[in-house]
């Protein structure tokens, strides 16, 4: 069994006062019934030494935990007793936090930044919400399901939150999570194209820069990223293809992001946007088609094209 410390208040030699680890004795002469916490021990963690704060407070019980040593550690991680942490490992029951844990440890290695940034803001509101009984994947039904829902009823993506926490619920065992949950119907406003008189208009007010930068983004309908992660590598121009002019969307390691679905598709291009991306290839000193002012992937295209639609305005 790990030694049991306690903190109590000592005094310097300058008179100050601060707490220091004292281990508890026992034996003849030693009292311990009356001993209160807060308990400590000294164990190794993740390959570390670290004091542990045990959440016994009599004695007697603080030597139970301490016989568990990293287990108690890993159980108060986990937001648990150590009744619960034994009875967890007995029942072979899933925590919630650690199901959303292992999910979100999957999604690290397979999904972009963005996505798994996304996953974890989804799944930690849900775990946020959850009532204080609920704690294991087998209590989470129907019920549980239509509070959340209801706590998300006045956001349009409430569909894509569920969604999420459904994917989590059945990579932790649950059969078939959708259908303990009944989606409401959002009402969607279906966004109003420009005529061709709003595109005259707005690319009369671009810059040279711009207009070529935007010009892709019409012709191509390439995604945010795709764009910005666009390379001169990805150009073909050959004069003799059936396809002649076309630009590879891809991702990969160097642009940090997955295009969707992590497809790679070949995006035929008109001759006018490939002569514009000819003339600007002859001054660019890099890699990435549209780069920033510091010579990294572009990420302010929805930003800087709002500034140029409110001076065509």
């Amino acid at each position: 069994m790990n030694a049991i410390y306690t903190r109590p208040v000592a005094i310097s030699s300058t008179g100050k006062t601060y707490n220091r680890y004292q281990r508890i004795r026992e034996g003849r002469g030693f009292r311990t019934g009356d001993l209160q916490g807060p308990f400590f021990i000294h164990v190794t963690y993740d390959g570390k030494q670290k004091w542990h704060k045990l959440q016994a407070e009599t004695f007697e019980a603080a030597k139970v935990e301490a016989g568990l040593g990293a287990k108690a550690v890993e159980a108060q991680r986990l937001g648990l007793t150590v009744r619960e942490a034994q009875n967890l490992t007995d029942s072979n029951r899933t925590l919630i936090t650690a199901a959303v844990e292992r999910f979100l440890d999957q999604k690290r290695r397979k999904k972009s930044d963005a996505t798994y940034k996304n996953y974890k803001h989804i799944l930690g509101e849900f775990v946020d919400q959850l009532p204080a009984s609920v704690r294991f994947i087998d209590q989470v039904n129907a019920d549980v399901l239509d509070s959340h829902m209801r706590y998300l009823e006045s956001e349009k993506t409430i569909s894509n939150k569920m969604m999420v926490v459904s994917f989590m619920l059945k990579a932790a065992g649950v059969a078939t999570p959708s259908k303990m949950m009944e989606l409401p119907t959002v009402e969607e406003e279906i966004p109003e194209p420009y005529t061709r008189e709003d595109l005259k208009a707005l690319f009369k007010a671009m810059t040279p820069e711009e207009r070529v930068r935007y010009t892709f983004f019409l012709d191509t309908a390439c995604r945010e990223k795709e764009v910005a992660h666009a390379q001169w590598a990805d150009l073909i121009d050959g004069k003799y293809w059936v396809r002649k002019k076309t630009f590879k969307a891809r991702g990969g390691k160097e642009r940090q992001f997955s295009p969707k679905s992590l497809e790679t598709r070949l995006i035929p291009l008109t001759r006018e946007l490939m002569d514009m991306l000819n003339t600007r290839r002859k001054s660019s000193k890099s890699h990435w088609i549209f780069p920033n002012e510091w010579g990294d992937p572009e990420g302010h295209f929805l930003r800087k094209f709002k500034a140029v639609a409110k001076e065509a305005a």
